[in-house]
């Protein structure tokens, strides 16, 4: 499990996470393999249901009336990583933020932002994750493949 950031007490008074304007987004997470097995996922992409009420997409595992994850305990790497994302750009790997979250936006200066940054650098060498081109995030810091044996 990747420690978290942003406490959930912010995450669960915010409505940004877990909601999609489209069914095809860049922003909808995937799960690796073994992740989609144990959600029983028939994809890696985590499928995303219309709210007529709301006209949005939501995440499947995600609960509305009180912004809960069905499966938080074992979310997807991605789930757990955001609002911090695996960007590619320009055939490189970057450890990106989505500046969306109000929290990481806040804290973009702060000691505890930068401290949490080199963790999730020394984390994310050691361990593959989904990565894709996100657009209008901010690359923090590059992300070179591991040589260990």
């Amino acid at each position: 499990m990747i420690k978290q950031f942003v406490p959930s007490s912010v995450c669960l008074e915010c409505s940004g996470c877990c909601r999609f304007s489209q069914r095809e987004s860049v922003w909808n997470p995937q799960a690796l393999a073994k992740e989609a097995k144990a959600l029983g996922l028939k994809s890696e992409k985590i499928p995303l249901k219309f709210s007529q009420s709301e006209n949005i997409f939501f995440c499947v595992f995600f609960q509305p009336p009180d912004h809960h994850c069905a499966v938080y305990k074992k979310r997807p790497a991605e789930c757990q990583l955001y609002p911090f994302l695996i960007n590619r750009k320009s055939g490189k790997t970057y450890l990106a933020v989505d500046l969306n979250c109000p929290y990481a936006r806040r804290e973009l200066d702060s000691p505890a932002f930068r401290k949490y940054v080199a963790y999730l650098g020394k984390l994310l060498i050691k361990n593959h994750l989904i990565s894709q081109e996100y657009p209008g995030v901010v690359n923090l810091l590059e992300i070179k493949p591991c040589a260990c044996a």
